[in-house]
């Protein structure tokens, strides 16, 4: 092996063991995914939501809260959470809109942020509390604590056959949870040691490969995420490179309050990926 390979393999491993410390960072944020407590499915009656101030429900015209006047209930964002002198206090009904697969804060509870999404048409209102265990306990684990995961394979780098399409093509996914689909865009396809896998647009540029497999230890699915000048470079070359070792866990296998897309049908291999993150649980 040249000194030339040895160098690449030693700045890939580098490049993980950084891109692994920014995924832990990422989980010890106060309102990242460890932060979510609770959710509510909301109906079309106005309703009491355990912990929450208020009543709620959604209609076509939105997702609403009538509160009385004790304040117990801000308008908030997330920018903005930990302002609290920028707060100021729902009285009366108060209505938000969201777009479908998106999601906001709108509200707050002392420092409990209150975020409402739309999945599926149907209106979920989620807790993201700054002091929720599960967040406390990575915090205080130390910022040494990263998320489980096998050890780095540089066989696991692959430069696969890579075809992408004229146009993106409209498909349906399975969310994490029954009853929920996702809308994607398929851009094109990969092949994996005898397996096509097809590739989805990524939601900030890129395109995003999520698959199930057999490694024992592993979540339900994972999915790699290649930038921009992969992507690039792969129309060019006619192989894209795919880091395996990058293999995440989903924020719906963090807890049981995400709503997270599966797959795409077919796309799994019937062999085991020992790379990439474990089940975080």
């Amino acid at each position: 092996m040249s000194a030339d390979t040895l160098e690449t393999l030693d700045t890939a491993e580098a490049s993980w063991l950084a891109w692994r410390a920014d995924r832990a960072a990422g989980l010890r944020a106060p309102r990242g995914v460890l932060s979510l407590t609770s959710h509510h499915w909301l109906g079309a009656e106005p309703a009491p939501v355990v912990g929450v101030p208020g009543l709620w429900w959604a209609d076509d015209d939105g997702a609403h809260v009538r509160v009385d006047g004790d304040g117990a209930v801000t308008d908030g964002d997330v920018a903005v959470l930990l302002d609290a002198e920028a707060l100021a206090p729902v009285t009366g009904t108060r209505t938000v809109v969201v777009a479908e697969a998106g999601s906001a804060v709108p509200f707050v509870v002392g420092d409990i942020g209150v975020e409402l999404a739309l999945r599926t048409g149907r209106y979920l209102l989620r807790t993201r509390d700054p002091h929720a265990p599960a967040l406390a306990a990575f915090v205080a684990a130390g910022e040494g604590v990263v998320v489980p995961a096998f050890g780095f394979d540089p066989a696991q780098v692959r430069d696969l056959p890579v075809r992408w399409y004229a146009g993106p093509r409209a498909a349906v996914v399975d969310g994490a949870k029954p009853g929920l689909v996702h809308h994607v865009q398929v851009v094109g396809e990969v092949d994996l040691d005898g397996t096509t896998l097809r590739l989805v647009a990524g939601h900030h540029g890129g395109a995003t490969l999520s698959f199930t497999d057999r490694a024992e230890g592993a979540p339900e699915w994972r999915a790699v995420h290649v930038a921009d000048a992969e992507v690039e470079a792969s129309r060019r070359t006619g192989t894209l490179r795919v880091d395996l070792n990058r293999a995440s866990a989903y924020p719906s296998h963090f807890n049981d309050h995400g709503t997270c897309p599966r797959p795409l049908a077919g796309n799994d291999l019937p062999f085991a990926v020992e790379a990439g993150e474990k089940d975080p649980r």
